[in-house]
């Protein structure tokens, strides 16, 4: 026989939850499913965050370890190449037998030059010279080239004898490591003839100008084959003497993106104290040869100039002063690159070992990098 429902209610046993309860079990569960996934999104974010932050870091320290390590191995121009400076004022001298040959197109014969067989397939017109290499120091505000010493470790390519050019460049966010070849076989160039006739035309109108109350006259084929010139006195035109007919380039090394700043000072000691500049060239005499007051008219014009050209060049800086800023993202806005994400910034001072500096301040002798600074 059934029971009625107020027997079922009555005999004190529930078969279910009240709606009510299960409201509030479901909203307890829901709160703490929140407070749940809050917690795990915070520390996925910080964790993301920080790995980030890590990586920006560890890319920046590998660039200014990868370029410390370069610079510390960094050697500069010495007289290696004076025969090739030696011939350029030969051919100056007296460029006609240049011309004359080339034009025509009939072997140049020049002294200290290697005579050329009569098998020998190579153009009469540009004769091998020698090898060439290229160790000076140059630099702008965003980009350095340099020699550097190479030890081997058995794997390296052995066409490099023992030496590299390195070549840091910032395009489009993105940092660059090219290396090059040193030694370069050099042949005079088959065009020279060309550019000497154009430095004797443009030498020739200056002459004019002069004797019609122009600026006094300048002869620049004479000077320019004394050597070196201060910068207000070098002519107008550019002479290409050799030319390399077997160029070897390699890829440039991709070594950092998302690069915001890539910064480069050049630091060195002067009468006044030390000084950072934006540019170098390590065959320049700018920086630590004083100011050189010269006039083109003046009776000892060539003894003066002589002076100025037995001066040393400026050689190395004393340190290389760097700002690098790297971002986690970089986009594109308006054609314009913006960062997104975190920030890294860095400075730090490269002192390198081989400068002519002989004398450092106690105070900047030993150099803390500056903290890496966090940006938004």
């Amino acid at each position: 026989m059934m029971k009625s429902t107020r027997q079922i209610f009555s005999s004190g046993k529930r078969a279910a939850f009240t709606l009510l309860e299960v409201m509030l079990a479901v909203m307890i569960f829901a709160i703490c499913m929140m407070a749940l996934y809050n917690s795990f999104n915070i520390s996925a974010h910080a964790f993301e965050k920080g790995r980030s932050a890590a990586e920006i870091t560890q890319k920046v320290r590998f660039v200014i370890d990868r370029l410390t390590r370069d610079l510390h191995g960094v050697f500069y121009e010495t007289g290696y190449n004076r025969k090739f400076e030696l011939l350029e004022r030969t051919i100056l001298a007296n460029p006609q037998p240049i011309i004359d040959a080339q034009e025509h197109r009939k072997a140049v014969q020049l002294p200290g030059l290697i005579q050329q067989r009569e098998d020998d397939d190579t153009d009469p017109t540009s004769p091998f010279v020698g090898l060439h290499a290229n160790l000076r120091l140059k630099g702008s505000s965003h980009s350095i080239e340099f020699a550097r010493h190479v030890p081997s470790d058995g794997t390296f390519d052995n066409s490099y004898l023992g030496a590299e050019r390195v070549h840091y460049f910032l395009s489009n966010n993105r940092l660059f490591r090219k290396r090059a070849r040193i030694f370069q076989p050099m042949h005079l160039n088959p065009n020279l003839w060309q550019d000497l006739v154009q430095a004797q035309e443009i030498n020739e109108a200056a002459r004019k100008n002069s004797e019609k109350g122009g600026q006094p006259f300048l002869d620049y084929m004479q000077v320019y084959g004394l050597g070196e010139l201060p910068a207000q006195f070098r002519p107008p035109f550019e002479i290409e003497y050799f030319v390399a007919k077997e160029v070897v380039e390699t890829d440039p090394e991709l070594i950092a993106r998302n690069v915001l700043e890539f910064e480069i000072k050049y630091g060195y000691y002067a009468a006044n104290g030390w000084q950072e500049v934006d540019s170098w060239d390590s065959m320049s005499k700018e920086r630590r040869t004083p100011a050189f007051n010269l006039q083109p008219d003046d009776p000892q014009f060539t003894q003066k100039l002589s002076i100025y050209q037995r001066r040393q060049p400026d050689s190395l800086p004393s340190y290389i002063a760097l700002r690098m800023k790297v971002a986690e993202d970089i986009r594109e806005k308006r054609g314009e690159a913006r960062s997104s994400g975190l920030v890294r910034t860095a400075e730090t001072r490269i002192w390198i070992p081989t400068s002519i500096e002989g004398f450092v301040p106690d105070d900047l002798m030993y150099f803390e990098p500056t903290p890496l600074e966090e940006e938004r």
